[in-house]
């Protein structure tokens, strides 16, 4: 059996060679796709962030928080420049970590 194994394997040489070249340059062409498609995505979206405007985020040093009295002279100073802003709160698991340092 495997000196039969051997002699199809051995004559199937330069065939069994393209297949695995074209499935090669297939896989290579799909990953190329994908990663021509994520790229794309995330250049329309950065466009898009960019004619609005820009996302602004706020942290500090050794994860202290700063309270809403501290940054809301801030915000009224610059009013003329927000059009708008939210207070998006931390993570539950990132308040019990800093909780306790």
């Amino acid at each position: 059996m495997k000196k039969m194994v051997m002699k199809n394997l051995e004559s199937h040489k330069m065939r069994n060679k393209m297949t695995s070249i074209i499935y090669s340059i297939a896989l290579g062409f799909i990953i190329f796709l994908i990663v021509s498609y994520n790229l794309q995505m995330k250049t329309v979206e950065l466009m898009a962030i960019q004619y609005e405007g820009a996302y602004l985020i706020v942290k500090t040093d050794n994860q202290k928080m700063i309270t809403r009295e501290q940054f809301d002279p801030i915000l009224m100073q610059n009013s003329d420049l927000i059009e708008e802003f939210a207070y998006i709160t931390p993570d539950v698991k990132n308040l019990a970590t800093a909780s306790f340092k």
